[in-house]
């Protein structure tokens, strides 16, 4: 039998996860807290397979949600090379120029979330087609991992996102996480033609 960890043989897998950017991480923890003034301190976790920390600010107050795992958005792995245990970014490219992508956040080998996203290299224009993360793994930082790792992709492109606005659970995350661009344009005519999309099917604005 090949144990993962996926259902807690090496500790919890139910912890709250955070983005990282190589050496740069989020400024504060779960609660709040600016970490620079709090303080902070690290472990790991091997059930994730990736570093745990603490806030020194939570741990003094006794509050309860003052730990996290950190997981670098920049480090994607193909499915070839994805480890198969912990918690990892997976990239599935286009079959075709402009079209839609895949990054997976997978917990061993299941899918627990995933985001959808176009890139045109000639336009410089990025369209997010879809967020969603399994009902059962939500509310623990996975979407905004997921939109980060969206966002490391084309992170000086111009952006298109899905309207939300009517949408008040859309419209909470997003107001968290942050639109990837300024501005909703529309995707350029190389998205649109590589996915099949009309001109009226724009939505966004």
């Amino acid at each position: 039998m090949v144990i993962s960890g996926a259902t807690g043989e090496f500790g919890r897998v139910d912890e709250y996860v955070r983005p990282r950017w190589g050496d740069r991480r989020w400024p504060r923890c779960p609660c709040g807290h600016e970490l620079a003034i709090g303080g902070v301190t690290g472990s790991w976790s091997h059930a994730l397979g990736l570093p745990t920390m603490v806030c020194l600010a939570c741990q003094t107050a006794g509050t309860g949600r003052g730990s996290w795992v950190e997981i670098d958005v920049t480090r994607q792995y193909t499915p070839e090379t994805a480890p198969g245990s912990g918690l990892a970014l997976v990239r599935h490219r286009p079959a075709s120029p402009a079209g839609a992508g895949r990054v997976e956040l997978v917990l061993a080998t299941t899918v627990v979330g995933h985001v959808e996203l176009a890139l045109c290299r000639i336009e410089r224009r990025a369209n997010l087609r879809a967020l969603e993360v399994e009902p059962a793994h939500r509310r623990r930082g996975y979407g905004t991992v997921l939109a980060a790792a969206a966002k490391t992709l084309a992170p000086d492109y111009d952006w298109s996102v899905p309207a939300f606005v009517e949408d008040p659970v859309a419209r909470s995350f997003w107001a968290a996480a942050g639109v990837p661009g300024p501005a909703p344009l529309a995707p350029c005519s190389h998205i649109r033609d590589a996915l099949g999309l009309p001109s009226e099917a724009w939505t966004g604005t």
